[in-house]
């Protein structure tokens, strides 16, 4: 190391652990034509370390201005300048880390809000002038090519790149080069995953809340057309008070309602930006975080950095409305179950919505209804 040190043109790529160090990459820089050379090795260890984006983003701005400002990478009047690149050790990571680590198979389903929180992102870098508006118009064509490789099931999700994240941004860099590296200026993993994560719940929410309005129109129309339509009431599965139909069916447009409320409180906490809180103490890098919540339709940033970057709450909020919703799905369902069988006889459901049996072609189970409940015990254990 000391050998390469005394060389007045030089860049060294390390590794480090601890204290321990090891150069694994140097090369001379000659001229300002090898300059994109240089930055390709440097990107290319870059993905295959940990160095984060923002850390290599400053020193690859670094590089450039030493390059093409003087020919070469030059030192102050103590010592040489270096450029020191910071990297895991080569030795294998154990397989069961690496298989706990990797979030690809489930933070791909972000992909959609990933790519509008980049979009938001270097839109509004370009209005600070942190960026030029050439690089965000490269950066957002760029971004949209992806998202329609992804629609289109032509995108390759790479486990080695560990989440959607890096996938996102190694392909932008494929397509667009040098650019793709100034999209994660003034922003941390931390910050994008929490943006993510609160665009991607609120969505689930509005599409939850849409299918709740379909289900209560629904049960109202049937309710209406068996307005006098007797049936019994049941307490402990015995006959009680004579009812009707149409009154049985609206007690679950209540409980939808209810539901379709708790969504709503649960998204209007969550609809507050974490995008500017960075890693958790904001950045030095003057932008506007009031441009980036209004145009990923955030109601306002969030107001503490450390609140925006570790809290999940939200999520554990609209977990918590949809295992109240799962019980009343369920309840409904195994009404569905006890009506379709033979000791009752109320309720016929259509080859579309149930089973057959193997031994026995003539019956039909209320299978779709059994999934349902099934379904209250998954979501128990996701939550």
């Amino acid at each position: 190391a000391k050998e390469l040190l005394a060389k007045p043109e030089s860049v060294l790529v390390v590794w480090h652990h601890g204290t321990m160090a090891k150069i694994v990459r140097h090369f001379p820089v000659v001229n300002p034509e090898d300059v994109p050379k240089h930055l390709e090795n440097i990107r290319e260890n870059a993905i295959r370390g940990t160095l984060t984006q923002e850390m290599l983003d400053s020193l690859l701005a670094e590089f450039v201005t030493s390059v093409t400002s003087k020919g070469n990478v030059s030192g102050n009047s103590e010592s040489t300048q270096r450029l020191l690149l910071s990297f895991l050790p080569p030795d294998r990571v154990d397989a069961i880390m690496e298989e706990i680590n990797v979030s690809i198979d489930v933070d791909r389903h972000m992909y959609a809000q990933d790519i509008a929180a980049s979009k938001a992102h270097a839109a509004m870098l370009a209005g600070q002038g942190i960026i030029t508006a050439s690089d965000a118009k490269n950066i957002a064509k760029g971004l949209d090519t992806i998202l329609a490789e992804i629609g289109k099931g032509d995108f390759d999700f790479k486990r080695a790149l560990e989440d959607i994240h890096m996938n996102v941004e190694s392909r932008l860099s494929e397509l667009i080069g040098p650019a793709a590296g100034r999209l994660h200026t003034a922003r941390s993993r931390n910050d994008q995953v929490a943006t993510d994560f609160r665009l991607y719940v609120r969505d689930v929410i509005d599409e939850t809340d849409a299918a709740l309005a379909a289900f209560q129109h629904a049960l109202v129309t049937r309710a209406l057309e068996h307005a006098g339509t007797v049936m019994p009431g049941f307490t402990h599965l015995q006959t009680a008070q004579p009812v009707t139909f149409g009154h049985h069916l609206l007690a679950y447009v209540e409980m939808a309602a209810r539901d379709r409320g708790r969504f709503a409180d649960a998204r209007k906490r969550l609809n507050e930006s974490p995008l500017g809180a960075a890693a958790l103490a904001g950045t030095s890098f003057p932008i506007d975080r009031e441009m980036t919540a209004t145009a990923l339709g955030f109601d306002r940033p969030m107001r503490n950095s450390m609140d925006a970057v570790a809290s999940r709450d939200a999520v554990l909020e609209f977990l918590g409305a949809a295992t109240i919703l799962q019980t009343h799905l369920s309840r409904l369902a195994e009404e569905l179950v006890l009506w379709t069988t033979d000791a009752f006889g109320w309720v016929g459901l259509s080859d579309a919505f149930t089973t057959g049996s193997s031994i026995m072609p003539q019956k039909r189970n209320a299978d779709a209804a059994e999934l349902v409940q099934i379904g209250r015990a998954s979501c128990r254990e996701r939550v």
